[in-house]
């Protein structure tokens, strides 16, 4: 358990969330949303060098932690319309990004299994654990994540599009579907 402590002490020191999100938001810049293709590129290039302004944009950076389910994730964080204009509140995410967050999800169990399972080394690093914890340690660096008490978890930090609908008095976005 010690060298988990070990990789999150570095990997939180290195990256703050603030790089992190400039690092993370500008994925999957091709979307599909309801049979309809959007091309994000124009987006990104605004948010990141703030030149040619896409103030009435549908599209907003979402950047928080999943704290629940309805029919899609339940995030609760910061909403940052092109304008600049940011909100804090829980938002409903349809089509999120599913496969991201399970695949943190499973390296974060099998390494913390198998830290639990090595007890027995006190804590020193074995050709086994060491493997495991270069793996995790490559996953961390490509998945949005927040340490907490409970461990690594995923945070959500992407573009999503705003419906204009509310879903029990929370507004909807949808994420879309990956596309080329």
């Amino acid at each position: 358990m010690k060298w988990i402590l070990a990789i999150l002490l570095v990997v939180s020191t290195v990256e703050s969330a603030e790089a992190q999100s400039k690092k993370f938001g500008f994925r999957w810049p091709v979307r599909v949303v309801e049979g309809k293709k959007y091309d994000l590129n124009p987006l990104f290039s605004h948010w990141q060098t703030a030149t040619n302004a896409v103030t009435n944009s549908p599209w907003m950076a979402v950047v928080g932690n999943v704290v629940g389910y309805n029919g899609g994730w339940i995030v609760e964080g910061n909403i940052t319309a092109a304008n600049g204009v940011q909100t804090h509140q829980k938002v409903l995410i349809r089509n999120p990004p599913a496969f991201e967050k399970d695949r943190l999800d499973a390296a974060w169990a099998k390494t913390k299994a198998i830290s639990d399972s090595d007890t027995h080394y006190n804590g020193r690093v074995t050709p086994e654990n060491g493997k495991q914890q270069e793996e995790f340690s490559k996953i961390l660096a490509e998945i949005p994540n927040s340490n907490t008490t409970n461990g690594i978890i995923y945070r959500a930090d992407f573009f999503a599009l705003s419906t204009g609908k509310l879903v029990n008095g929370m507004p909807e976005f949808d994420f879309g579907l990956i596309s080329q």
